[in-house]
């Protein structure tokens, strides 16, 4: 039998949350602290990932031959027209429209350009709350209740929608064929390992968000840069969907044209954690938030960041906060329900005390999410990892790799995205002697 020698709670429950909802891009508040929101309300808006766009129409010489229906100043929606050119005596004609929605800020003759100014785009809320604060140019906090399923891996920018189940155990993987046109705007629950062609199967079929156990790590590294540079034309032209090329369809926000995705234990071929899956199976049919988001912020301690699934109490009401963070008698049961669920390998006492300070404050939620990355805890896991101790290592290939500890390494390491994580030095069967982050080890018995 294995035991996971992890100290992240698996879930937080009834946690007093405070999630900053970040602009993209230099943004504008559009609500005050105190407001209520919910999951629709529009907190800002920011500006877009190109500011201006392009089009080009026939020139000769120093003028536009083609016909100009817009002028300077003139505002313009997706798809409108903005000339056309006919030659040939009529045979030939060219339309040009405009790629989004803007203001016409330049014609010139010169060189056939027109210049369109985009429109900033809008940040909704996907949490119903109460706004706590507002930092001008970066986000909004919105405080809230509900429970927390901490991510280990994710990518993606931050969507909510209606919670579904698509497998019956937390071993069993989706297959690409069970994804369709009625997943659309929903969050699925995936289980075990979610392959390539389903993270393409849910981004043709506009699914809101993925909650699954793990993924290859060249998987998520494509992911992760399909997030940050799709757009929507690129959408378009590599996913063909003939109903949303008409002039009149919804173009979704930059932010919201790749499904979030969060994955419960990290890279690998792992199943999710009974826990977690037993927590989303008993709220299918909720709304659920799901932020794919870095783990870099979370190592340094800030509740901006960290991949997570949140459950939000519907009408929840956010308690009385106290200087530390944690609000009072609820806040102090879910840092004990927490710890319940952190105590893998003993660590009763310090599991609650990282679920108690999740329930409220940066540093808090960073704790949660940073796993063996913050201190808080730590000491009572790793004693398990005496030097002698039989472990197996996951991660490294599709099939643990059985070893022998020879004790802690003398320094936290850095991963390639820059956590710093607590590390085990270890000697395989083969004779390979590896530095490996303490969460990638597994107690043998």
């Amino acid at each position: 039998m294995a035991v996971y020698a992890l100290i992240r709670p698996r879930v937080i429950r009834n946690a007093l949350v405070k999630r900053l909802r970040v602009f993209p891009s230099v943004g504008e508040s559009l609500v005050s602290p105190g407001a209520k929101v919910d999951a629709g309300s529009i907190l800002g808006k920011y500006a877009s990932r190109q500011r201006l766009r392009f089009v080009r129409m026939e020139t000769s010489g120093e003028r536009i031959t083609a016909t100009v229906l817009v002028a300077e100043g003139q505002k313009v929606k997706r798809g409108e027209v903005l000339g056309y050119y006919s030659y040939l005596f009529g045979l030939g004609y060219t339309e040009y429209t405009s790629p989004c929605d803007g203001e016409v800020v330049a014609i010139s003759q010169a060189t056939g350009r027109v210049s369109i100014k985009e429109e900033p785009s809008a940040l909704a809320s996907h949490l119903p709350g109460t706004v706590e604060h507002v930092d001008e140019a970066i986000g909004v906090w919105v405080r809230f209740r509900g429970d927390i399923v901490p991510g280990a891996a994710g990518a993606g920018f931050a969507r909510s929608g209606t919670l579904i189940r698509k497998v019956e155990s937390p071993d069993q993987p989706v297959s690409p064929q069970k994804i369709g046109p009625e997943d659309a705007d929903l969050v699925l629950l995936a289980g075990s390992t979610v392959s390539k062609e389903l993270l393409e199967a849910c981004l043709r079929y506009r699914v809101a968000g993925i909650i699954a156990g793990s993924a290859a790590s060249s998987v998520m590294k494509w992911y992760e840069s399909l997030a940050q540079d799709l757009d929507w034309d690129e959408f378009l032209a590599r996913y063909w969907a003939r109903e949303l090329r008409k002039k009149d369809a919804v173009v979704p926000r930059p932010t919201e044209i790749v499904p979030a995705l969060v994955l419960t234990e990290g890279y690998g071929n792992m199943p999710m954690s009974g826990e977690a899956f037993e927590l989303l199976s008993s709220c299918e049919g909720e709304r659920v938030f799901v932020d794919g988001a870095s783990l870099v912020g979370a190592a340094l301690g800030r509740g901006d960041a960290g991949p997570c699934a949140i459950i939000p109490f519907a009408g929840a009401v956010d308690g009385e906060v106290t200087d530390d963070g944690v609000g009072g008698g609820a806040g102090r049961a879910a840092g004990a329900a927490a710890g319940a669920g952190a105590a893998r390998v003993g660590a009763t006492s310090a599991g609650a005390a990282v679920g108690d300070a999740a329930v409220g404050g940066a540093a808090g939620i960073g704790a949660v999410v940073g796993g063996f990355g913050h201190p808080a805890g730590r000491s009572a896991a790793l004693r398990e990892l005496a030097p002698g101790v039989r472990v197996c290592v996951c991660g490294l290939t599709q099939d643990p790799v059985e070893g022998t500890v020879e004790g802690l390494a003398q320094e936290d390491s850095a991963l390639p995205v820059g956590i710093p994580v607590t590390s085990v030095r270890v000697v395989t069967l083969s004779g390979e002697h590896l530095t490996v982050p303490a969460s990638n080890i597994r107690l043998l018995e």
